[in-house]
């Protein structure tokens, strides 16, 4: 086996482990019922394809009930590695927004975690607030546009990458 196939299979098993470790939650609209059960297969195509650790907030209602929604969303934000909030045009985007303004409440956290912030339409954002695209203007947060669902899917695995990258030295030292 010549030294690019080792160096290659060495980098892919390094990274197979550590997509494992990496905790992610998805952030969307469960209303109308297709939302949510298209943020599920959101986080079944990232399950599928190695980051086992990903979840979407209503994960976590089982493990902790005396939570309410508002609360249990902002620890996630809090707990997560990385957060990737999904806004779709036909949603109900309340949550998000709520989820939004945590970020803005306390701007330390968004040094803390990392946050994308992903817009069904290109040229579309109507369907948030002009308030809630100031704050993720001033809170420097990332955000990028999808048209279709490959397109979503490739732009979450190839960001998904980028901070399995760039959160590797952390993962590795929680013992992974």
């Amino acid at each position: 086996m010549d030294r690019w196939r080792k160096y290659n299979l060495i980098k892919e098993k390094e990274f197979f482990k550590l997509r494992s470790c990496l905790l992610i939650t998805l952030y969307g609209s469960y209303y109308p019922k297709k939302e949510f059960k298209y943020l599920i297969k959101l986080k079944n195509f990232l399950i599928s394809n190695g980051y086992s650790a990903t979840k979407v907030v209503k994960d976590y209602e089982g493990d902790y009930p005396t939570l309410n929604s508002s609360e249990l969303s902002h620890r996630c934000l809090e707990f997560s590695d990385v957060n990737f909030f999904i806004v779709v045009k036909s949603g109900k985007n309340r949550g998000i927004i709520r989820e939004l303004a945590f970020l803005s409440d306390d701007p330390n956290l968004i040094y803390k975690q990392d946050f994308t912030v992903i817009f069904e339409n290109q040229n579309n954002f109507s369907h948030l607030s002009k308030l809630t695209l100031d704050d993720i203007e001033k809170l420097e947060i990332q955000y990028r546009t999808f048209t279709t669902t490959t397109n979503l899917e490739k732009m979450l695995l190839a960001k998904t990458f980028f901070y399995l990258n760039k959160l590797k030295p952390k993962l590795q030292m929680m013992g992974t």
